[in-house]
């Protein structure tokens, strides 16, 4: 259904909150936004309070910044709900092919996926469908027993740093296309930096930080 409210659809974007944790973008975007098709009747709310003079601007909701520019032709400078389209797949694994046909045939056995698509935003929480589906890939071909844990959370301290660890590598490799990287940029590879050392502390093995210039 396409349609233009005369007016209301050519107020400015801005976020009404640069949080990009938040989860809740879009349920705003609907509260503020309410149409009634039937009666071809729309009621448009200001998400924000507002002072004399100042331009009206609102948020557009949950959308990625691609969907801006092809769409409405602009990028706006603060959108906490950019994310990149990413394919995960158990051929993206560090082992030997029989152990990636080992792997797809168990996770095949027990109804679950060998690829994941996932738009990924750059915050500290990695969005649980997809870690749900990292744990999976990341269980060794002879740990069939472990697939029940799935549904809990955790499978295992090795599992866990397994999954960070892959995470990380696949985070530098698509941050480094890039010139600069930005300060949030950072702070989520030092967030699964930390993930990391956590798991492998809980295994017993002695991690040692260390300095800016000795990091890759």
């Amino acid at each position: 259904v396409k349609y233009l409210i005369p007016l209301a659809d050519m107020v400015n974007y801005e976020p009404d909150d640069d949080d990009v944790s938040r989860r809740d973008h879009q349920d705003r975007f609907m509260k503020h936004h309410q149409v009634d098709r039937t009666r071809g009747h729309a009621e448009i709310f200001a998400d924000r309070k507002f002072v004399k003079d100042r331009m009206i601007v609102e948020s557009y909701g949950d959308n990625a910044n691609y969907m801006y520019l092809q769409f409405f032709g602009f990028i706006p400078d603060i959108n906490p709900t950019d994310c990149r389209q990413l394919e995960f797949s158990v051929e993206d694994l560090n082992v030997t092919q029989q152990e990636k046909q080992a792997r797809s045939k168990l996770l095949r056995s027990r109804g679950l996926r060998t690829t994941f698509t996932s738009c990924v935003r750059l915050v500290a929480q990695v969005p649980p469908p997809l870690l749900h589906f990292l744990r999976s890939i990341h269980l060794q071909s002879h740990e069939e027993g472990l697939v029940s844990k799935l549904q809990q959370g955790v499978v295992s301290t090795a599992n866990e740093v397994a999954v960070f660890s892959f995470l990380k590598k696949r985070m530098r490799l698509l941050l480094s296309r890039f010139t600069h990287n930005s300060t949030r940029e950072t702070t989520v590879l030092r967030a699964l930096d930390t993930c990391e050392q956590v798991g492998r502390r809980g295994e017993g093995e002695t991690v040692v930080e260390k300095g800016e210039d000795e990091k890759e």
